[in-house]
């Protein structure tokens, strides 16, 4: 965009430099006069802005529409008119101002830039006089720079070309589907609809593609033709070729359709990506190929055969597995795996976790005999001593639990053995002091028999709260002990 533009006369200096030279009647009245701004560089370094600049100025020339002003006749011209800018003169106000300075028909401005990988270059062909853009061009590439400089520049400078009179075509081209990708000559150009203006004459090829949708349209343009076309989008069809070493496999397209035996071609194949899928025998290692089926175009696949046999892995456990034959890359895996293995020696390593020792072993593979493993694992010894160490503490805390409570209830039982001896032996004192106080007859009979039977209580019962305190003794020893084991 133009930042300042300061124009100063001075004196003696003409008011508008001389034309440039004409050229000869046999090049006809179409030829003008133009000056192309240098392009300004959006994402590109300025050199190379810079040299594609000066490409666009020789290959405008070379379409043989315009005399074209060198950069270094214009730096002079420009400086003789003490022309002054700040920032960039991409504007169609600035490159009019410098097309009257230059005293040139026609300006050209615009720039290059580049976001990601595509590059895009876009121009203008403005009219010095009545400032009116007349054309509009941009060409997006997704290539090398190198690639933009050889062919994109030049075929900017036609399109530029075919807008300032005969020689070019108008074409605008629609389609039936929302979204479609318009290619020219196998360019991509963009969605439609789009309007392709001063077009070369000749024959050009015109597709639109959406998916796995396609059309194209072959069509002739004459000089200052304008055309419409119209593309009706059906699901594209292109043909395949398959071939194997050995030959004989069954080739089956995506999983699901079998095309037949190779060598074969198979035609009226949709568009696009396809996975192929080729079997030979229990022998051999089947084989899946991708392949990218172009439309109305021809797509090619080959495959080479490896011996060997099919695999099935399995285990009890969550494990992993590594697969490694003699010499060549490993395989990562998890169980349970089912897969096809190549003819030879391969070694095997399987991993259930820390709690398992791993299994380390080799084994061959015999081409057409299937393998199956079921795959032991075995706890490691610090696992095993683990285990053993929780199952003691098990048992040790149920025998905590066990003795606890034993103790307990032996102690309560000796209190209460305790505590009825005691009472015997106040009902024995209470009846020796009855018996005593009373005369001979029944009544001291019966008192003395009752004394007899409260000392033998209390000697009973002092027998068992004895019996009863060992037994808590022997049982508080053997709760302590479960804290020491």
């Amino acid at each position: 965009m133009l930042s300042g533009l300061a124009l100063a006369q001075t004196a003696g200096l003409p008011s508008r430099p001389p034309a440039l030279p004409a050229d000869t009647a046999a090049k006809g009245t179409h030829i003008l006069n133009v000056a192309v701004n240098d392009l300004t560089a959006h994402g590109v370094n300025a050199s190379d802005a810079a040299i594609i600049s000066e490409r666009l100025r020789a290959e405008l020339l070379n379409t043989g529409k315009f005399r074209v002003m060198e950069r270094g006749q214009m730096d002079q011209i420009l400086k003789e008119q003490a022309f002054q800018q700040s920032g960039a003169c991409d504007g169609a106000e600035c490159a009019v101002e410098v097309g009257k300075l230059l005293s040139v028909d026609r300006m050209v401005a615009g720039s290059v830039g580049k976001i990601g990988d595509m590059y895009t270059l876009q121009a203008r062909l403005l009219d010095v006089q009545t400032g009116e853009v007349l054309f509009s061009v941009s060409q997006d590439f997704d290539g090398r720079i190198e690639e933009l400089l050889s062919r994109i520049v030049p075929r900017l400078a036609e399109r530029l070309a075919g807008a300032t009179g005969p020689g070019g075509a108008d074409l605008y081209v629609t389609a039936d589907k929302p979204g479609a990708i318009l290619f020219v000559d196998g360019e991509k150009k963009g969605l439609a609809p789009q309007s392709f203006a001063g077009i070369s004459t000749g024959d050009h090829r015109i597709e639109a593609r959406l998916e796995d949708l396609y059309a194209s349209e072959n069509v002739t343009l004459h000089p200052d033709d304008v055309q419409r076309l119209a593309l009706h989008l059906e699901p594209g069809m292109g043909s395949l070729k398959v071939y194997s070493t050995p030959p004989g496999a069954q080739v089956k397209l995506d999983d699901q359709k079998n095309l037949g035996l190779t060598p074969l071609r198979a035609d009226r194949i949709p568009m696009g990506k396809h996975a192929l899928t080729l079997f030979l025998d229990s022998a051999h290692i089947p084989q899946t190929v991708d392949v990218t089926v172009p439309a109305q175009g021809m797509a090619t696949a080959n495959a080479t055969f490896v011996s060997g046999a099919h695999a099935s892995f399995r285990s009890a456990l969550l494990a992993s597995l590594v697969l490694k034959p003699a010499g060549g890359d490993s395989l990562r895996l998890s169980l349970p795996a089912s897969l096809w293995l190549a003819a030879g020696s391969w070694q095997l390593h399987a991993d259930a976790g820390r709690d398992y020792d791993p299994l380390q072993e080799t084994f061959q593979v015999t081409p057409g005999q299937s393998l199956s493993r079921t795959l032991g694992f075995v706890h490691t010894k610090a696992w095993l001593d683990s285990a053993a160490r929780v199952q003691h503490h098990a048992r040790m805390v149920k025998w905590r639990w066990g003795t606890g409570v034993a103790t307990a209830v032996a102690a309560g039982t000796a209190t209460y053995f305790h505590i009825q001896a005691a009472s015997a032996s106040d009902d024995a004192d209470k009846a020796k002091k009855a018996y005593q106080a009373a005369s001979v007859g029944n009544d001291y009979d019966a008192l003395v028999a009752s004394y007899h039977s409260a000392v033998s209580r209390n000697h009973t019962n002092l027998q068992r709260a004895v019996i009863a305190d060992v037994a808590a003794g022997l049982l508080a020893a053997g709760f302590g002990l479960t804290f020491v084991f």
